[in-house]
């Protein structure tokens, strides 16, 4: 009986059958999905540069309040500014003519202590008190909805945004010190997505996203710990974006079910850290009379920022030219590249190394928190060019 030979391209195409038919398996058993962009997105006229032109400024020389060191901004769906500072909550219009603050220090129904974030919605109000944790709502006049206490045990809570009843938050968790044998190390901080319903509903844990901690022992006890990485989030509907490595990946959690869903990459050319990046990375202590400093990175994050603009995502890579601003990137939430631009994004007032940048987008408005050289503080919305 004559059996036929296959050729080599026959087998070659069994073979990547094969290959792609354990790929989809692999994908499929270890709910994997990992969306590879090449450098190039798929708009050919990308890398065009866009304007950002001041249309608000707010300063506090009216005597009414006054910045001490603010460090939350939002905009309200008529354009309103929203500024959280130490013990005051701000609502300014869409002219920047302040309106009022809604922030009452104490510990009674309506009171606070510390903002951890809030957010807009409709015309509610809704705000996250750390210590005691809870969340208190507010119609726009400044009344009173609810008060209810958000008690999840271990770590602080930083709120990121509100998707239906629920209110997103991040923990900040408590590394596993054990993992240093000696004297000191670099450690992973877990930082676990939860979800807290706005009226009082129970705290669920979505997912662990961890950054890293630098750990210094002295001898005797005690030490210090210094983050050496952020974690970013940008909230879309029942979908959440989070970036949390130095490397270029943005990760896609479906928040109704808690799954992740894709992590999207790119191929991204890393940018060696400048003496200025290296200032939240590069700080030092004294534990006893020894002075050390933080390792220094060899290049900054990939991704220094997310914002979620409508059906896009955002991304603020840390490449930046001068005369044009830093790129950033646009994906779909499926995960493709459709293109990039530069933007002369204003720079953050502070290094602040438990949040982001404070800047939110919203349709063709950018809202910014920033000092000016005399150290006093200003908010400004800016228009986003085509």
């Amino acid at each position: 009986m004559n059996i036929p030979k296959r050729s080599k391209r026959h087998g070659f195409f069994i073979s990547l059958l094969i290959v792609n038919a354990l790929i989809i398996w692999a994908i499929t058993t270890f709910g994997q999905n990992i969306v590879s962009n090449p450098a190039k997105p798929l708009n050919p006229n990308a890398g065009r540069v866009r304007s950002l032109t001041p249309v608000v400024t707010v300063t506090d020389e009216g005597g009414t309040y006054y910045f001490k060191r603010p460090t939350l901004v939002q905009l309200g769906p008529d354009g309103s500014i929203y500024v959280a500072d130490q013990e005051q909550l701000l609502r300014f219009d869409a002219q920047g003519r302040f309106v009022r603050n809604y922030f009452h220090k104490g510990q009674g129904p309506g009171e606070m202590q510390n903002v951890s974030g809030f957010a807009v919605v409709d015309r509610t109000l809704v705000v996250h008190n750390m210590f005691p944790s809870k969340i208190v709502c507010f119609d726009l006049d400044g009344k009173l909805i609810s008060d209810t206490p958000a008690a999840v045990t271990g770590g602080s809570l930083r709120m990121r945004g509100t998707n239906g009843g629920d209110c997103f938050l991040i923990k900040m968790g408590m590394p596993d010190f054990g993992q240093i044998k000696g004297k000191e190390g670099i450690l992973d901080q877990p930082n676990p997505v939860m979800s807290i319903g706005i009226d009082g509903g129970p705290a669920k844990t979505l997912g662990t996203f961890p950054t890293r901690m630098y750990l210094r022992k002295a001898e005797g006890g005690g030490g210090v710990m210094i983050p050496l990485g952020k974690i970013y989030t940008a909230l879309y509907g029942k979908y959440l974006a989070v970036t949390h490595t130095d490397e270029y990946a943005v990760k896609i959690m479906d928040l109704q079910s808690g799954v992740l869903i894709r992590t999207i990459t790119r191929e991204y050319a890393r940018v060696k850290a400048s003496p200025e990046d290296q200032l939240g990375n590069n700080g030092g202590a004294m534990i006893r009379g020894e002075t050390f400093k933080v390792p220094v990175a060899k290049f900054a994050p990939d991704i220094v920022n997310l914002f979620a603009h409508g059906n896009e995502i955002w991304t603020v890579t840390s490449t930046k030219v001068k005369g044009k601003g830093i790129l950033i990137d646009v994906f779909n939430w499926e995960g493709a590249y459709l293109d990039c631009f530069y933007l002369p994004l204003p720079a953050p007032p502070d290094n602040n190394v438990e949040q982001p940048a404070p800047q939110v987008i919203q349709g063709d408005s950018l809202a910014a928190i920033e000092r000016n050289e005399d150290d006093t503080y200003i908010v400004r919305k800016y228009r986003i060019g085509k």
